[in-house]
């Protein structure tokens, strides 16, 4: 089945997309240039009828398809760059589409997949902030089931040496933003979740467990309970409460009155509902606050970046459960 006439797709890509790829020079230009063709290419190979762009990619170029046979499906073209495309594809070939949207088929060539078509993110559907933590967590206890015996994957040893490295350095390039007890705390954190990393039993992790990446299924009635699954893996080899960091950093407006208190009791009712050590969901979660904060402030977002910081800032003064 050939594709029907588009026009230029480098005019469909999302404004994020589309200043990463300037960005990233001449890779970048050049991959726009060539996308009508990998399209192209990609329809004829895989038998799809291309339909419209779909928002909110940030690195690549995401489409509505259809499969012969009549099955709708997503295709994500990720442009050149640093980031992994191969820990992704493994991600989802490994879950098997448990947690996570069921993938179909992945070009290498191409750096493109081929996945179910899922629902609207749970970030637009009105749902409470308690409501959207269950959903992440009950869709991550799916994922954290997927076999890995054997896998060579980044592990959480790696995010936590990175977290640090990043934290400690971007504190003193952006003038030492928040206190020294909070960098130091983290630094800490992250030593200790090292150290802690369970190679025997670690389990296949999201690592970006945010709203914004998790869908509901389609075909339901988008009610708070209906199955849900991610898109976006990064894919690490961790602990479970590698993931519960993202909901830890998230949904700030429920902190800022009672920040310790609050993160306090969040951390808890994580714990809780995954069956996730408490310590350690508050040493990931602290470390990507402060970690997201100072990676904010470069990109200019600075007043989300001086409140996520903030937050840590008041829980810098607590060890944690």
């Amino acid at each position: 089945m050939r594709m029907r006439q588009t026009g230029q797709w480098q005019s469909e890509l999302p404004d994020a997309a589309r200043s990463r790829a300037v960005a990233a020079g001449d890779s970048g230009r050049r991959w726009m240039r060539d996308l009508d063709e990998t399209v192209r290419a990609l329809a004829d190979g895989w038998n799809l009828r291309i339909g419209h762009a779909l928002p909110g990619g940030s690195e690549s170029l995401v489409l509505a398809v259809r499969r012969e046979g009549g099955t709708d499906a997503v295709l994500k073209i990720r442009m050149p760059g640093d980031d992994d495309f191969e820990g992704e594809a493994r991600a989802y070939e490994l879950s098997r589409g448990r947690g996570v949207a069921t993938l179909y088929a992945r070009s290498d060539d191409h750096r493109a997949l081929l996945m179910e078509r899922l629902g609207p993110c749970i970030a637009d559907l009105g749902w409470s902030v308690s409501q959207q933590i269950d959903a992440i967590c009950r869709t991550l206890k799916e994922l954290w089931h997927a076999p890995v015996d054997g896998e060579s994957m980044p592990t959480g040893k790696w995010k936590a040496n990175w977290l640090a490295d990043f934290i400690d350095h971007s504190w003193q390039r952006l003038g030492r933003p928040c206190a020294r007890r909070t960098r130091d705390r983290a630094l800490d954190f992250a030593a200790e979740r090292a150290d802690a990393h369970p190679k025997a039993t670690a389990v296949l992790v999201h690592a970006d467990a945010h709203e914004h990446n998790l869908l509901v299924v389609r075909n339901r009635d988008y009610e708070p309970g209906t199955p849900c699954k991610f898109v976006d893996p990064d894919g690490l080899l961790a602990e479970p409460a590698c993931d519960l960091a993202v909901p830890m950093r998230g949904f700030d407006a429920e902190l800022r009155a009672a920040p310790v208190q609050r993160g306090r009791e969040r951390c808890a009712y994580l714990a809780e509902i995954s069956a996730v050590d408490e310590r350690a969901i508050w040493h990931w979660g602290f470390m990507e606050r402060v970690s997201t904060g100072l990676h904010l402030l470069e990109l200019g977002i600075e007043e989300e970046a001086r409140e996520m910081l903030e937050v840590a800032d008041h829980w810098s003064h607590h060890p944690g459960p």
